[in-house]
């Protein structure tokens, strides 16, 4: 959000929306209407002396209307743009009272009354849309209690409570009485798979709830529990599965799969019955809680129809927005320039977003290389005098409650400016945010500081930001040290608190030594080779190739074998679940693009070794078979897509003795065989077929994988759902199916439909096969 308010070739229209579209892809005249502030963003100090004037209140949307906030103010403290904005509907200074107190109070005279909708028409080659998703409204779900007692929260709610700028500043507390809830239980599937007419599976929930009862947990010691009440628990992502397995090596969270058939308060104490069914031990049960937590549906944003046709693309029967093919071109909608990303298309969890954005820029930015913009820089102030000693300024942030819930701010500044060419220190709420950063700015001048310490969250994120700073000062952006104070000490050390303290201190005096050693840089500039060098010629490899090719880049791709298309390269997948396309028919229209490409393609080649560093690396190829010369590239940038290969269960389950023992792929094989002899024209299907689900995956087996492998479950789906339409009695059994993809979760229902069973497996015990 900071990087897109600093960028110098992104323009910002906030409190707007889109009312037309005209042109073509490549030469869009896009209509935008700009609501009226109120307040003029290019005036605004953010000095806050408007909000704290202002005698009305009102709900704040960004709270969930938790959390009561001025008529005139900002969502939250680290809003881009900065600027304050007035709640016309909630403004006292209509026709009946004239306040005007934020405008005497207002000092650059910002405040404009009589601010009015602005139409602009913006020339623009393409279209993104990243509209996300709203979250249903449990109300209209009865039995969960929502909107009746109190203690009956959403997750976004929840999230709100965690927050250090939310309504209990961080504090995990009931709405009915303040006080902190003994038992947490988060149900999920609320409104989802199923539930409501929602078919499909919101994809964010399950993780979500794991990470909030971890830190309620954390904010909050008088919690005695948290249970989460699940059907499937869909951890299908990198890293996913352990941190599940985290939870479950705690005593104070526990797991129970069934879900509730009602919510009940007791109006007295406030405190919750579930209903539930144990779906283990078929067995109802109830259970008593303080506080219950619901994950509730995806759903599509609201005015999603309207924007749809304003954009003239289709919405698919979910209601968000149809990709034209989601596994060739996965950002592309019904009409050409026009993309989509994140949970705009369906539901999708926060690393599908950011990789699903990068494809839509992608994809997006072919249609604009013509109109490449060159950043203007602009002159900064005159350069800092640097002699005499260092004059050392230090900040420290309180980063919500990542910092200050565990130290004492106010005492690490204060224990800075003993140290020696410490001149000057402060503490703030969020250094990072753009009233910050001007306190900052003025410190330098004001103070004439030479070097500048900020002991904040990771340098990764956030040292270019004050770098920055730094530079409009006319300071050297190397003069600044930034400590870690919230990563390396308040979240690791948390639970002693003092401990954590004089550790942070330490790590402030260590930075402040450091940056008084400190001597200026000036950049270096180095050329950049603008050819990349795919390596994998898959699925991902060919159309990454692609890609690059249409940006104007030379392209090499590199594939170890003798044919290009990985898993759909013949024999291949019969059909891609989801769509139910043929694997063939994909594989042929991307090398169709490829053969209009540039790209140059090198089979049965592999990497011999890589040297250099980002921007200018040295390739070395080889061929396979270890005949012709070795070919040495120099490259930019190196993409690697080599995939992934399937686990061979040998001596497990009978695979590699029985003949009618084989894996997922084999079978999809054996289905693209026209000459099969069980699956092909004339042949005879088997009676019955059994799929065991997790075979090398979820576990600590040699040449396993610890985590999900993600597309087995759908995979299964597919081809068990092929086998019962052939007349085949299908079991499956499983461990959770995760079927978490868009159109997954509906092919599990249709396979459940046409008769296939499916049986779930406890997590220590696989099934036997005799």
């Amino acid at each position: 959000m900071m990087d897109a308010g600093r960028h110098p070739l992104i323009e910002l229209h906030t409190l707007s929306e889109l009312i037309g579209l005209d042109g073509s892809a490549g030469a869009f005249q896009a209509q935008v209407r700009e609501m009226p502030r109120y307040v003029d963003p290019d005036l605004c100090v953010a000095c806050g002396l408007c909000s704290e004037t202002c005698p009305a209140v009102r709900p704040n949307p960004y709270d969930v209307g938790l959390k009561a906030v001025k008529a005139i103010d900002r969502p939250f403290p680290q809003a881009v743009p900065a600027a304050y904005h007035i709640d016309k509907e909630a403004c006292l200074n209509d026709d009946f009272i004239y306040c005007e107190r934020c405008a005497k109070a207002c000092e650059p005279k910002a405040i404009n009354y009589d601010d009015l909708p602005r139409d602009v028409t913006l020339e623009v080659g393409a279209v993104v849309v990243a509209t996300g998703f709203d979250e249903l409204d449990p109300r209209e779900l009865l039995a969960f209690g929502y909107g009746r007692a109190p203690n009956v929260l959403t997750g976004l709610e929840f999230e709100r409570l965690l927050n250090a700028t939310g309504p209990t500043k961080g504090r995990v507390l009931r709405p009915s009485d303040h006080e902190v809830p003994r038992r947490i239980v988060f149900v999920q599937c609320v409104g989802s798979r199923g539930e409501g007419g929602r078919s499909y599976c919101s994809r964010y929930c399950c993780l979500n709830s794991v990470k909030a009862a971890h830190l309620a947990h954390e904010h909050e010691s008088g919690i005695d529990e948290c249970t989460l009440l699940y059907t499937d628990m869909r951890a299908a992502g990198r890293g996913f599965d352990a941190f599940v397995e985290r939870s479950l090596d705690r005593d104070d969270i526990s797991y129970l799969r069934g879900r509730p058939a009602k919510v009940q308060e007791d109006a007295a104490s406030g405190d919750l019955t579930l209903w539930v069914e144990d779906f283990r031990s078929g067995r109802p049960q109830q259970i008593t809680a303080s506080m219950v937590v619901l994950s509730t549906a995806a759903l599509p944003a609201r005015g999603t129809p309207e924007l749809a046709g304003i954009l003239g693309v289709d919405l698919d029967d979910q209601g968000f927005f149809r990709r034209r093919d989601i596994e060739r071109a996965p950002a592309e909608t019904t009409r050409e320039g026009v993309f989509v990303a994140g949970s705009a298309g369906s539901p999708a969890i926060i690393p599908e977003c950011v990789a699903q954005a990068s494809a839509a820029a992608t994809e997006a930015a072919v249609h604009v290389l013509d109109f490449r913009q060159t950043v203007k820089k602009t002159e900064p102030e005159e350069k800092v005098d640097l002699s005499g000693p260092p004059r050392v300024g230090v900040f420290v942030c309180h980063c919500g409650a990542n910092i200050a819930g565990v130290v004492d701010v106010s005492y690490l500044a204060a224990e800075a400016a003993k140290e020696a060419h410490v001149v000057y220190t402060d503490d703030q709420t969020f250094a990072c945010a753009d009233i910050s950063q001007r306190a900052i700015e003025d410190a330098i001048r004001e103070h004439k500081l030479n070097r500048v310490v900020v002991a904040a969250c990771t340098p990764r994120t956030h040292e270019p930001v004050f770098r920055e700073v730094l530079a409009r000062t006319g300071l050297n952006p190397y003069l600044f040290e930034m400590v870690n104070i919230r990563d390396q000490c308040t979240w690791v050390h948390a639970h002693v608190p003092h401990e954590a303290q004089l550790r942070a201190r330490d790590q402030v005096r260590m930075a402040i030594a450091r940056a008084a050693l400190l001597e200026p840089l000036e950049p270096v500039k180095v050329d950049v080779n603008r050819r990349a060098v795919v390596v994998g010629g898959g699925l991902a490899g060919l159309r990454a190739a692609i890609d690059l090719d249409a940006h104007g880049y030379e392209v090499c791709l590199v594939e170890r074998s003798d044919v290009l298309g990985g898993f759909l390269a013949p024999p291949g997948l019969k059909t891609l679940y989801g769509s139910g396309a043929a694997g063939e028919e994909k594989l042929d229209r991307l090398q169709k693009e490829l053969k209009k490409s540039k790209v140059q393609v090198k089979l049965q080649t592999e990497v011999a070794g890589v040297d250099g560093f980002v921007g200018n690396f040295t390739v070395d190829l080889a061929a396979r078979d270890g005949k012709g010369e070795p070919e040495r590239l120099e490259a930019g940038t190196i993409v690697l897509a080599t995939g992934a290969k399937v686990f061979q269960p040998t001596g497990q389950f009978g695979y590699g003795t029985k003949n009618n023992v084989l894996t997922n792929l084999e079978l999809e094989h054996r289905f693209s065989d026209p000459k099969d002899k069980l699956f092909g024209e004339g042949g005879t299907p088997p009676k019955s077929a059994v799929f065991i689900q997790c075979v090398g995956s979820r576990c600590d087996c040699e040449g396993g994988n610890p985590g999900c492998s993600r597309y087995c479950c759908p995979t299964t789906v597919k081809q068990a759902t092929a086998l019962a339409k052939l007349g085949t009695r299908v079991t499956v059994f499983y461990r959770d199916m995760r079927t978490v993809s868009p159109g997954a979760e509906e092919l599990y229902r249709q396979a459940r439909g046409a008769g296939v069973l499916f049986i779930r497996t406890p997590d220590a015990a696989d099934p036997e096969v005799t």
